[in-house]
């Protein structure tokens, strides 16, 4: 069989494979393990990165491998993408979406919607800590020079 991407182990798509095939497979670091947890790589993938070029495609500048739509599924064509960074900032683990009926997103992402003239998020987290329903958390203007704490108190 005709290697596509024969003597190409110095590119960002090998570097991707070979990076998610050491988390996945081989990593014993306990680190690892608690991040990663018991991710699995398809069969397709784990023995051939050629397969995994073909399925990709070549990694756009500016990307990385990212496990998407499920977060938490295993590495497989269905389950992932290049992504940018913000893409995978929105996609990580410990974020919040909150659902508002016609749009669903992390904080940041309604920031970015609702074109804010500066970022939020804190507030909105801590606000959703204190029981605030998200739409008052999302609407309920923040106080200009006031503290976090001052300004997660409804008005």
């Amino acid at each position: 069989m005709y290697r596509k991407w024969k003597n190409l182990s110095n590119t960002p798509e090998y570097k991707s494979w070979s990076s998610l095939v050491y988390r996945c497979v081989k990593s014993k670091d306990p680190h690892h393990r608690k991040y990663y947890g018991d991710v699995v790589v398809c069969k397709r993938w784990l023995n051939s990165f050629d397969a995994f070029v073909e399925d990709m495609g070549p990694r756009p500048p500016g990307t990385s491998l990212d496990r998407w739509p499920n977060k938490r599924g295993a590495y497989k064509p269905s389950n992932c993408r290049w992504a940018t960074q913000e893409q995978q900032t929105n996609n990580a683990k410990q974020n919040v979406r909150i659902n508002l009926g016609l749009f669903t997103g992390t904080v940041a992402e309604w920031d970015r919607a609702l074109k804010r003239p500066y970022r939020q998020d804190k507030t909105v987290y801590l606000r959703l800590s204190k029981g605030w329903t998200s739409y008052e958390a999302l609407f309920t203007p923040v106080i200009k020079g006031a503290n976090q704490f001052t300004a997660a108190q409804r008005v």
